[in-house]
């Protein structure tokens, strides 16, 4: 593993004794290196094209998948996922992005009926859910209502008997007041239902709700009452009333010690999981004031406080909204071992080492890594004072930890080590300012390092100012792999670190105190790990198992495949536990599956399941806001006036009339009802028989193609008697003379030789389908058949952007609104560092925002924005 130079400079170096401990030191290293190796920890980003959206576009990504200690490119899985979760934490979509070109990329299309609000994007691989699922990335984005949805403004009030009024001001896409309309409303209270009363708006758009205070309505799902004047159903998530808060103290280290000057660092939280300002003073148990504390950087902040040995303390906060609280500190400690740690100018680092006042000085050691790299380890007493150099240390979180040989962490601390700051990437466009529908040229240009070109690539996006807010505190490439990705818990503001001072980073560390590192335990399991749950996916895979109708596994049975969309075959066999495993070729998402299963010994009394894959829970914190902070009821309705209003700070546009040029075409599905129809070479539907003019069921299977039929003798172009499968279930011919042509869906005939492969030798004559209203649609048929779609690979799409070149395209009259001016996930160097894209601007003037990202084989990250102008 990779080792770096540090310089120490011991101030007060009498106090170490004797050398650095090398077999403890070699331990240690073993222990990482071997953790390392075993866990192969890997980290995930996302890149999206922007962060609000509107129901029917597309959500352009790229996914980075890096090694969770070096940052390189991970190679490992060869397969992530992506979850749009709404703030109910349902997951609305998944899709699966399979390793190409190198990369991960794909494309997120939003439903036209999506409800607008908060919304979260969680990427993991397989892999990865044998950690923690605070390690999935996640990033939130905005939906905003489309054209046919309602615009709802929120109004809460709460009168003296703590009854709350939720009124509903709603607005048609048009600006007009959605009133007199009759809708269905359910309100809810967490998972519970409260009521779900029928209402009427009035004339000024409303619907008004009267409540108890204690039944806390957090959600109102609502509808149009018997789906008019359409079909709509939208749910709204209601502000919290109480602007309660918490507040935690975090002593610097771990533990507030009797004896010494301690660092406390403190955390002031809403109850709606967003930092408030506060403040207050601490307080013996004798009620005499000792300290004051006050918050500095969005609801953090520290103070310096002597505890002494039995004493008590507290504190008195008083909350944004002027109420009062009483905390109380941890209690302070006789015994144990602190590590404090002061940034004393951009490079340099002071660390320092006190003891409580009842504690020995026992020989400690002073242990730092950096992501699992072990930086350095060396003996120190209680009282060491020494500097550190950081210059040579890569950008990321520096776990600092006080132990002993045994490996017991006595004290610990992170700190952040910023990256030097480097304009490894330079973006230069042709021109500064652009008219309508002109090309714009970037150049991209790498500046030369230790990294190579050969496996390095970026992906850029281009987006309108006007349509698009920025925000500059948002996560970027270098911030969440160097910061967030290593901390557990909500992070207000993650990208704002990337140029914070150190003094309010700082304290982040203090009070997100958590690694995905537990040192100690790692020492005390010797470096090893628990076998993975899930193992590395390097391929598709479908498990299952075949047993008898009385769920007992049938050892050595075997299953047929069909893939019909992919023309594949194949038989299976399954082990002495009736498992089986489908593997060995790669499929799209809802690729169709058709499988049947049979006993060693040829029978088909057999049932088949499917193993469904095991996807992680979502519980994933969407931030809320207060009853107090909505905008008022005029200006929400103000805002119609100049066909826009206001979506927690974007602009959103108002069109007069959206008309559709034309739509995607979406994978086919089958949609007849029936069993095995999607393996018929020929099928007659229920409007293709005119079952008034037929007397029996053999009138109707001579309609079919190649059947014929003579004195209710059935054969297949003349051979012999076909297989007849009647609503998924083998019949005699026998049974086919009592089937009434007016029950009948659908009939059909298969005569290719491999989809017969599915019934063996029994099928060798061809299959006639027979499906009636009265059979099975359900998802199995018959005996040991099954069909499903299992999650399967996304095909991208590819972002469409008009080519202004050609003169008609340029002439055309209809608006170009994109929002999303261009988007490429992959863009390579040449063997210089040098890339050439291109694009053509959009109608609306503005600025544009080019933001390019990327992630070299060295694992440095890189983030460059660069705006130019739409004139």
């Amino acid at each position: 593993m990779k080792r770096f130079s540090i310089v120490f400079f011991i101030l007060l170096s009498s106090i170490c004794q004797g050398q650095t401990d090398n077999a403890f030191e070699e331990k240690l290293q073993h222990c990482f290196t071997r953790y390392n190796e075993q866990s192969a920890q890997e980290k995930i980003y996302l890149h999206t094209d922007k962060s609000v959206y509107t129901p029917g576009e597309q959500i352009w990504l790229r996914a980075y998948l890096a090694d969770a200690v070096t940052h390189v490119p991970s190679r490992l899985s060869r397969y992530v996922y992506v979850e749009l979760i709404d703030q109910g934490n349902k997951v609305c979509k998944r899709i699966q992005i399979r390793l190409a070109d190198s990369c991960f990329f794909g494309n997120i299309e939003l439903p036209l009926d999506l409800n607008p609000g908060n919304y979260a994007l969680q990427a993991y691989s397989r892999w990865m859910q044998n950690s923690s699922e605070d390690f999935f990335f996640r990033k939130y984005i905005r939906i905003l209502p489309a054209a046919d949805h309602l615009h709802i403004h929120t109004n809460q009030q709460t009168d003296s008997n703590d009854r709350i009024t939720t009124t509903l001001t709603l607005m048609n896409g048009n600006g007009t007041l959605c009133s007199g309309q009759h809708f269905q409303t359910t309100l809810f209270h967490g998972s519970k239902i409260v009521k779900n009363p029928f209402i009427r708006s009035n004339d000024k758009g409303e619907l008004k709700f009267d409540y108890a205070g204690r039944d806390s309505i957090d959600r109102i799902e609502l509808s149009f009452a018997n789906d008019k004047p359409r079909k709509y159903k939208t749910e709204v998530y209601l502000p919290l009333q109480s602007p309660d808060f918490s507040l935690q103290f975090f002593p610097e280290g771990g533990s507030l010690l009797a004896g010494i000057r301690q660092v406390i660092a403190f955390k002031a939280v809403g109850n709606n999981g967003i930092s408030v300002e506060t403040g207050g003073f601490i307080y013996n148990s004798k009620n005499k004031p000792v300290g004051a504390f006050n918050t500095t950087h969005l609801g953090m902040g520290i103070f310096s406080l002597f505890p002494k040995n039995g004493e008590r303390y507290y504190a008195l906060a008083t909350g944004p909204g002027g109420q009062e609280k009483k905390i109380d500190l941890p209690v302070p400690q006789a015994k144990g071992y602190t590590l404090s740690l002061k940034h004393q100018d951009e490079h340099t680092i002071r660390l320092s080492v006190e003891k409580a006042i009842d504690s020995d000085t026992l020989p400690l050691y002073l242990v730092l890594h950096l992501r699992g790299q072990l930086i350095t380890t060396f003996p120190v007493k209680p009282g060491f004072i020494g500097t550190m150099d950081t210059q040579n240390l890569p950008g990321g979180i520096l776990h600092c930890l006080l132990m002993n040989t045994e490996g017991r962490v006595f004290s610990q601390r992170l700190c952040f080590i910023k990256p030097k700051a480097a304009n490894r990437l330079t973006i230069l466009s042709d021109k500064k300012i652009y008219e309508r529908r002109e090309k714009v040229q970037l150049s991209l240009q790498l500046v030369p390092s230790a990294a190579t070109f050969t496996e390095s690539s970026f992906s850029i996006s281009v987006t309108n100012d006007s349509q698009v807010a920025r925000d500059s505190s948002s996560e970027n490439i270098v911030s969440y792999l160097l910061l967030h990705s290593d901390l557990k818990g909500y992070i207000e503001s993650p990208g704002s670190y990337a140029y914070a001072r150190p003094e309010e980073t700082d304290l982040l560390m203090l009070t997100h105190g958590w690694t995905r590192f537990d040192v100690e335990e790692l020492i005390q399991q010797k470096g090893k790990v628990l076998p993975p749950e899930y193992p590395v996916e390097l391929e598709q895979q479908i498990r299952g198992q075949i047993t008898n109708t009385n769920d007992k596994p049938m050892p050595n049975a075997l299953l047929r495949v069909f893939v019909p969309s992919l023309m594949t075959f194949g038989d299976v066999k399954a082990d002495e536990n009736g498992k089986f495993l489908i593997r060995g070729f790669e499929y799209p998402d809802t690729t169709l599956f058709l499988v049947r299963g049979y006993k060693e010994s040829g029978g088909k009394s057999v049932k088949v399941t499917v193993e469904e894959p095991v996807f992680p829970e979502s519980h994933i914190f969407f931030p809320r806001k207060y009853a107090f902070e909505s905008t008022s009821k005029d200006n929400f309705l103000d805002n119609f006036k100049d066909n826009y209003y206001m979506q927690d700070g974007i602009k959103v546009y108002m069109l007069e009339e959206a008309v559709v040029k034309g739509s995607r075409k979406k994978q086919e599905e089958w949609q007849e009802t029936g069993n095995y129809t999607e393996l018929a070479d020929y099928l007659l539907k229920e409007e293709d028989l005119p079952k008034e003019s037929m007397n029996n069921i053999y009138q109707m299977l001579m309609r079919l193609p190649g059947v014929f039929v003579s004195n209710q003798k059935v054969s297949i172009r003349g051979g012999g008697s076909p297989l007849f499968i009647v609503d998924g279930i083998e019949m005699d011919e026998a049974f086919i003379a009592n089937i009434i042509p007016e029950n009948v869906n659908n009939i059909g005939v298969i005569k290719d030789g491999g989809r017969l492969s599915m019934w063996g030798m029994s099928g060798i004559n061809g299959v006639i389908l027979i499906n009636t209203k009265f059979g099975t649609t359900g998802q199995s048929a018959g005996p040991g058949y099954c069909r499903f779609r299992p999650i399967g690979c996304l095909i991208p799409a590819e972002f469409y952007m008009p080519d202004y070149d050609d003169p008609a395209v340029l002439a055309s009259s209809e608006t170009d609104y994109r929002s999303t001016v261009y988007w490429q996930p992959i863009v390579i160097p040449d063997s210089t560092g040098k890339a050439i894209v291109s694009f053509f601007t959009a109608d609306l003037p503005s600025t544009y925002t080019i933001t390019v990202e990327g992630l070299l084989d060295n694992g440095e990250a890189i983030h460059q924005e660069i705006r130019i102008e739409r004139n």
